[in-house]
Order: structure tokens, then C-alpha cells, then sequence
């Protein structure tokens, strides 16, 4: 067994006891029995040192008591696209009072000049 693979093994929790390959690369090479030992030494350590945390019966009330309505966080959303949407029907308007008359309009009414004019510049991509 290589080093890395050794070291591998024991970042995923591997113990020597429960793989003989690695029990028998850790007794042959001394920095990898070095780094297992400072990660049981580690494991131990905060094992010693864990406390019981149990949260107290009025968080769970707490924290949602803080949490914005659904009604107010749909007025923010919708005062923040307020102004996009009055831009967006202002570019909307001045389009249709700037465009020309589209095919359907000249179509009816065939004889008219900008039939020819129309055709002439492409149809609706030389608008």
C-alpha cells in the first residue's frame, strides 16, 4: 500500500483493526503511524470535550415570529420590479406609436404606395 492510499484511508475513518493493509503500512512506515496517531489523538480530544446541546423549547417559536410575512415579501418584490415594468410598458408604447403600418394593414388595402415600399425594404425586418 502507498502512502497516499494509506492516508486516504484514514481521512475516510479507516482504523487499522478493520483493514490489515493498512495496519501493516502503518507499522512499516512511520509517518503515516505518526499521522494516524495524531488523528485518534484528535478524535479523542474532541470526543472529551463534546457537550450535549438541546435547544430550548421557544426556538423553533422564535425563529419564525422573525420571518418576514409571505403577503410582505411578495409588496418588496413586487415594489422592486415596479420600475422595471414601467420602463418596459413606456418602450412598449413609444414602439407602437413609432412603427409603421404592419403587412395585415397594407395587405387590405392593396393599392396603397408603401405596399411597394414595404417589400422593397424587406418586410418587417427593415422596420
Amino acid at each position: 500500500m502507498r502512502c497516499r492510499d494509506a492516508r486516504q484511508l484514514l481521512f475516510h475513518r479507516a482504523t487499522p483493526e478493520a483493514d490489515p493493509q493498512l495496519a501493516a503500512h502503518l507499522a512499516q512506515c512511520s509517518q503515516c503511524g505518526a499521522l494516524a496517531a495524531r488523528l485518534l489523538a484528535v478524535q479523542q480530544g474532541l470526543r472529551r470535550h463534546q457537550a450535549e446541546h438541546t435547544p430550548d423549547a421557544g426556538f423553533s417559536a422564535r425563529v419564525v415570529a422573525r420571518l418576514p410575512a409571505p403577503t410582505e415579501m411578495l409588496g418588496r418584490a413586487a415594489l422592486r420590479l415596479l420600475p422595471a415594468a414601467f420602463v418596459l410598458a413606456l418602450l412598449c408604447t413609444w414602439y407602437t406609436a413609432t412603427a409603421g403600418p404592419g403587412l395585415s394593414e397594407l395587405l387590405l388595402e392593396p393599392d396603397d404606395g408603401q405596399l411597394l415600399t414595404y417589400v422593397a425594404l424587406g418586410g418587417e425586418a427593415g422596420r
